[in-house]
């Protein structure tokens, strides 16, 4: 049985960084449940509405005693049943101390409920390189507690990142995580996806401190000409 940090470890060395990619199809069962969450555009996305969708989550029966890793909400294709509203996917371990390499995702679509639209709900277990594009960096964030912590919104972490750096606009999508870096851990952080001068780009920010963290992706204070 592999440690946690031994999986993560191998998430970096083994997956190239590849941005809100879709992931590939899980081989292991599916099981599908819509849930009463409503959905959510990712601006709108304050502390209680992340605590609130997750703790939803985790009252599935598939993913009962289990850890969770990270949330990514991604913004919807503009051909979407529920356009302008978020997909939410929600990554979780079984074991903190041992891990087999296997990740349970519970996905959630955005699809017309009898009026607004609210989640349905596709839980899988997918392999450490399915889902290595995602985690890549990162160490689960149950090993910091609840989501106390986050002391920012999504939407007030968007507009955090577009003031600091002008050249940059948010887009794709919005990481929560835990780093793996020991100055950074005890913390969770917005990782927040977009372009700068034409070009995918991204932003961290601390969701307890708002103190940003500068990384190769981090957008250029002025573009080239």
């Amino acid at each position: 049985m592999a440690s946690i940090r031994n999986i993560a470890a191998i998430l970096i060395v083994s997956v190239a960084f590849l941005a809100c990619k879709t992931m590939s199809p899980g081989k292991s069962r599916a099981k599908n449940f819509a849930d009463s969450v409503s959905a959510t555009a990712v601006r709108n996305f304050d502390v209680k509405t992340l605590k609130s969708h997750l703790a939803n989550v985790k009252n599935n029966e598939e993913l009962s005693g289990q850890f969770l890793w990270a949330m990514l909400l991604v913004e919807p294709s503009s051909d979407g049943p529920c356009p302008g509203l978020a997909q939410e996917k929600y990554f979780f371990v079984k074991n903190l101390e041992s891990h087999d390499g296997k990740i349970s995702v519970a996905e959630g679509n955005p699809m017309p409920m009898n009026g607004p639209c609210g989640l349905v709900f596709d839980v899988q277990e997918k392999s450490a390189n399915d889902v290595g594009g995602t985690l890549m960096g990162s160490s689960p964030l149950a090993e910091i507690g609840t989501l106390d912590r986050i002391k920012y919104s999504v939407g007030d972490a968007i507009k955090s990142a577009e003031s600091r750096y002008k050249t940059f606009k948010y887009k794709e999508a919005v990481k929560v995580l835990r780093l793996l870096q020991p100055d950074h851990w005890d913390d969770p952080w917005f990782w927040i996806y977009g372009e700068a001068c034409g070009q995918q780009s991204s932003v961290m920010m601390n969701a307890r401190t708002g103190v940003f963290l500068e990384t190769m992706d981090t957008p250029p204070a002025k573009c080239s000409n």
